[in-house]
């Protein structure tokens, strides 16, 4: 299973919802990934951090299938609102109550 939380869900929070899984902010990921943080990838090329930001979900729902391990993902503030993004989480996650 691979359960999404808001962006401000506490780490500690988000972990308790489901006590086996590992907890991955996608902002820090998004962030390891590129090399430099959000503010300045979307000032720089608001389609580049959208390719980033879906690549970065994409990557956390194929470990998470490929593993079989549960995940829980804290989503970005406009994660949800970028296509392909949107597309990923309407068909491989579930959104936390």
């Amino acid at each position: 299973m691979i359960l999404t939380v808001a962006p401000g869900t506490g780490l500690e929070a988000a972990s308790a919802l489901l006590p086996s899984a590992q907890v991955t902010d996608l902002a820090s990921y998004i962030e390891y990934k590129a090399g430099a943080g959000i503010p300045e990838l979307k000032a720089d090329s608001p389609e580049r951090y959208a390719v980033l930001a879906a690549e970065a979900l994409r990557d956390l729902i194929v470990t998470s299938q490929i593993s079989g391990a549960d995940a829980v993902i804290r989503l970005c503030d406009d994660t949800a609102s970028l296509p392909d993004c949107e597309r990923m989480l309407r068909e491989y996650c579930r959104a936390a109550e």
